[in-house]
């Protein structure tokens, strides 16, 4: 009758490949003692040494996660092995992003933004890499919902100047793009009835004369007020191709809130339009023509970021 070894444990400090080399004790032989009543290890056999293993110890870290850049960036040690590399984007539930063969070093992964599934929100990145039998993993907190395969078309602040057709007398007033104006002082003009329905649309725009148009939100006297600037629902000042109108009320996206367009870039929520789909942005484009800008930059992956 022979003891079995017990197994052993051996922690490392660091990545990186070494070799074990293990002996056991002279193996305990076992026989009665009859004084006792018990097995007693009364001498010793001597046993050959096993044989030197080699060990790998790997690490993994998430440095850094992107979505406008579409980069995810890893760091896997140590250089000189290679295995399966796992990352996957992780909320209430996972979706796996890359699967494939990496060795040490620092790689570039894509969130393969296209393939995303819509409607899901997600709190991190965990990157699982496989060496052998050795496992490691990290995770990179970065949070963004994905809302869905958007309709993105494209508003601007009409410009008289470059519409037609008949003239209309009309009443308005002045004042900044908040607060009540003075309901009870009003000025008459005249406005081109092309441009006046425009403006009535998109929210503002550029009289000939009068400079910038608003429509006027808080009195009953006038229709249109004479503001410094183009006035967007959520205040402050529109800026072109870098600000988007959403449906009020949209169930994820408010004033201040960014999205990325995959295809167009970042933008940030400035202003709110009536007419608009849930699954829509209005991309302000500035000063232009007198109709309202036609076309659409078509449907994109749209996220938003957190």
């Amino acid at each position: 009758m022979s003891e079995a070894w017990a197994n052993f444990r051996v922690q490392f400090q660091s990545p990186g490949t070494t070799t074990i080399g293990a002996t056991m004790p002279n193996e305990c032989s076992w026989e009665y003692d009859y004084s006792t009543g018990e097995c007693n290890c009364a001498f010793y056999l001597p046993v050959s040494a096993q044989q030197p293993a080699g060990v790998t110890t790997i690490r993994v870290d998430v440095t850094a996660a992107s979505i406008p850049q579409d980069r995810i960036t890893v760091v896997l040690e140590p250089a000189g092995v290679s295995g399966t590399l796992v990352v996957e984007v992780r909320g209430a539930t996972a979706h796996t992003v890359f699967t494939g063969t990496r060795s040490g070093g620092t790689h570039q992964i894509s969130f393969g933004i296209p393939s995303l599934p819509n409607g899901q929100e997600f709190t991190e990145v965990k990157a699982t890499w496989n060496v052998g039998s050795a496992s490691a993993a990290d995770t990179f907190p970065y949070h963004f919902r994905v809302l869905g395969d958007y309709n993105h078309t494209k508003y601007n602040t009409p410009n008289e100047a470059f519409c037609t057709g008949p003239s209309s007398a009309f009443a308005y007033t002045s004042g900044g793009c908040g607060g009540d104006p003075g309901c009870s002082n009003t000025w008459d003009a005249t406005r081109k009835d092309q441009w006046f329905s425009e403006l009535w649309e998109n929210g503002s725009g550029y009289h000939a004369s009068l400079g910038f148009m608003s429509r006027e939100w808080v009195c009953s006297t006038a229709p249109a007020r004479q503001v410094p600037s183009p006035c967007p629902q959520c205040g402050g000042v529109l800026s072109p191709n870098q600000h988007v109108a959403v449906k009020p009320g949209h169930p994820f996206l408010n004033c201040g809130d960014t999205v990325y367009v995959h295809g167009i870039g970042t933008r940030t929520v400035k202003d709110k339009g009536g007419g608009l789909a849930e699954a829509q942005l209005d991309h302000y484009i500035g000063t232009s023509g007198c109709n309202r800008y036609g076309g659409s930059y078509g449907n994109h992956k749209t996220i938003k970021l957190y």
